[in-house]
This record gives C-alpha cells, structure tokens and sequence, in this order.
C-alpha cells in the first residue's frame, strides 16, 4: 500500500481511494490506522455463488501517515 501511495505521490495525486467489504473489520482497522476513512458504499459491490455484500469506500489524503 505504501509504496502505491507514494508513487502516486510523486505523480501528483493527493488523495487515494480504495473498497473494502462492509465486514472486512481487519482491513478497516489497517487502513483506518494509515489515515483512511470512510467516504461512502457501493451497495452489492461484492457478489460470489453464496454471498452479495456491501463494500465501504475508503478515503485518505495523500502522503499516508506511515
């Protein structure tokens, strides 16, 4: 993740987004503690033969607190 943050650092880009699945709790917290926040949801975002479920948008001011 760091090192995609801080290329697109150098390409000029000050906020990063990314999709985590509503009920991913250990990819919240991760990200949570680099500087993501939630910034909406994609309703049925992910969908497999037994399961559709929501997913967070995640959104953080670029450079990441490291």
């Amino acid at each position: 993740m760091f090192a995609s943050a801080t290329e697109a650092c150098v390409m000029g880009a000050k906020q990063m987004f990314l999709e985590v699945a509503v009920n991913n709790h250990a990819a919240h917290s991760l990200y949570s503690g680099i500087g993501f926040w939630a910034a909406g949801k994609r309703a049925g975002y992910y969908r497999d033969a037994a399961d559709v479920s929501d997913a967070m948008v995640l959104r953080a001011d670029l450079p990441l607190v490291q």
